[in-house]
């Protein structure tokens, strides 16, 4: 997943930067059962809005 942050750098130019997100899978061994568990729960809760 990324987001796209658009900046205005003059009047006739734009910059386009991509900032990654990083999903709890890419942290491996070092996500626990109660870390992932609760971050289910925050996208269950953002996926309600």
């Amino acid at each position: 997943m990324a987001s796209l942050v658009l900046t205005r750098t003059s009047s006739h130019a734009k910059k386009f930067r991509i900032r990654p997100f990083y999903e709890m899978a890419d942290f491996g061994e070092a996500v626990t059962p109660e870390l992932a568990a609760k971050e289910q729960r925050l996208r269950e809760k953002l996926k309600g809005r």
